[in-house]
């Protein structure tokens, strides 16, 4: 059989998906094995712990997040003891997900580009830095896309006369994803305009009706019965979760300044430039193909409203791309798939290759140092050693050692907190330096640069008079006289 045979042999495909497959989990797992813990990995594990030492978020420690995440982690930090297997285990659930979400934008991207370009598609995503540095890192986000995604593509597929129950599941996926963090919130106006759009546009009107209402009642449910149990379990959380986070983001932004709309769109290129040259060859692909005008309007849309609300709320993160990344994947896909089909076929891999390859190089670039990652890892060990387990840490979040107390209430990006605060007249104090006047913890980690930690020259001398420096791997005070507790 000759090379063109070959190509077209539906086991070669098979096999190549197998071998793909396998090769972007090895992948991602090096770079989960390598990449230095981040503070939002350190906080969400952290409140974890808390939570599983009987202490109530909102209450007993701030918290601004839902914790149905945190919930899903507590078996990992209680399970282990070292900092290593309990950031690894979260690390390998993160995995999971990636697999999970990656699957669902496969079958999404094949109804638009066939076989062969979902593939190629799904293989660009996976090597673009944004994805495998956010999927990298454990957060609720991992959570949260391949719900939506589940959702979406039950939406994509609800075309013609489908079970009504395909709606009521697409609903609780996307009302689940909304519960464990509310990032879907720009993705509501999408959806909204699809649905007027797919009822102005349909011959049983009626029974289109029936089934986004059975929609909007499924998610509204799965969305708002967790938040309700949240809200009645823990005082404080409606305050924390919507409240204060909007005053966060005014002053995160402000601190950072406004961030123009063309650095949205320059992330995009900058980091997988052949996905989203070839997503805008696939809009025209669509727009010119009747049969994907319905699932691709909504595709189209979701990833519009998902970038203009990164320009809106000057989010800059990896993570608050992935909703927009997947679906540029799957416009992608709908290119792929048209060059594909209109282009011999040697000639077309041979490109591909090229171009993937230079993207796994750029890949290559943005991996740290495994020696920096054990040092953390080392680094933290070694304060949980020399500490005692009631010992309280004052400490920023991507120092804080796990499994060790707060010294008081607030304890992460406490400037921006405190600006966040100033503006909520309802709010409650925020005087930490007084507080650790009244109860000094045993340990103090301060950092020297950082803006949003506590730095040395903020904290009272009086109270640094209280302790001494220790020799260890990161800059760590011991309290003089300790409290006998």
């Amino acid at each position: 059989m000759n090379l063109r045979g070959v190509l077209n042999d539906k086991r070669f495909y098979v096999a190549a998906v197998l071998s793909i497959a396998a090769l972007l989990v090895a992948f991602q797992l090096a770079y989960d094995l390598t990449h230095v813990i981040n503070h939002d990995e350190v906080e969400h594990a952290h409140v974890a712990w808390l939570m599983s030492q009987g202490e109530v978020p909102f209450v007993d420690f701030m918290e601004h997040h839902p914790v149905l995440y945190n919930y899903l982690l507590i078996p990992f930090v209680t399970a282990f003891d070292g900092l290593s297997e309990i950031y690894m285990s979260i690390r390998l659930m993160s995995l999971a997900l990636w697999a999970a979400s990656l699957a669902i934008i496969w079958a999404m991207a094949k109804r638009f580009g066939g076989a062969v370009g979902a593939l190629i598609a799904v293989l660009f995503l996976a090597l673009g830095v944004q994805w495998f540095r956010s999927f990298g890192e454990a957060r609720p986000d991992n959570l949260m896309l391949p719900l939506q995604l589940g959702s979406i593509l039950l939406l994509i597929g609800c075309g013609g006369r489908r079970p009504r129950s395909a709606y009521v599941l697409s609903g609780l996926l996307f009302g689940l994803s909304t519960a464990v963090i509310p990032k879907t919130a720009p993705l509501f106006p999408a959806l909204g305009i699809w649905f007027v759009a797919c009822v102005a546009t349909s011959c049983r009107k009626r029974e289109e009706l029936t089934r986004i209402g059975l929609w909007v009642i499924a998610a509204s449910a799965a969305a708002g019965i967790p938040m309700l149990i949240q809200a009645l379990s823990y005082e404080g959380f409606w305050f924390w979760v919507y409240d204060f986070n909007r005053a966060f983001f005014r002053a995160f932004a402000g601190e950072r300044g406004p961030l123009q709309l063309y650095y949205v769109l320059r992330e995009i290129f900058r980091w997988n430039p052949f996905l989203a040259m070839a997503a805008l060859v696939g809009v025209g692909v669509v727009a010119a193909n009747r049969g994907l005008w319905r699932s691709g309007s909504l595709v189209v849309l979701i990833c519009a409203f998902q970038l203009l609300s990164l320009w809106k709320f000057s989010a800059q993160h990896v993570q608050y791309f992935l909703p927009a990344l997947s679906m540029t994947a799957v416009l992608a896909a709908a290119a792929f798939g048209w060059f594909s089909s209109g282009c011999r076929k040697i000639p077309f891999a041979v490109v591909t290759a090229i171009f993937i390859a230079g993207t796994f190089l750029v890949a290559l670039d943005h991996f740290d140092s495994r020696r920096a990652f054990r040092r953390y890892l080392a680094a933290m060990q070694y304060v949980l050693d020399v500490s005692e387990p009631g010992d309280r840490f004052l400490a920023c979040p991507a120092m804080h050692p796990l499994l060790r107390h707060d010294a008081g209430y607030y304890w992460m990006n406490y400037k921006f907190v405190e600006r966040a605060l100033d503006e909520l007249p309802d709010g409650p104090p925020m005087d930490w330096r007084s507080d650790l006047m009244k109860d000094p913890p045993e340990w103090i980690m301060p950092r020297l640069k950082m803006s949003y930690c506590y730095r040395m020259d903020e904290l009272p001398k009086e109270l640094l008079s209280r302790y001494e420096y220790v020799k260890a791997p990161v800059y760590l005070m011991r309290r003089k006289d300790p409290p006998v507790r």
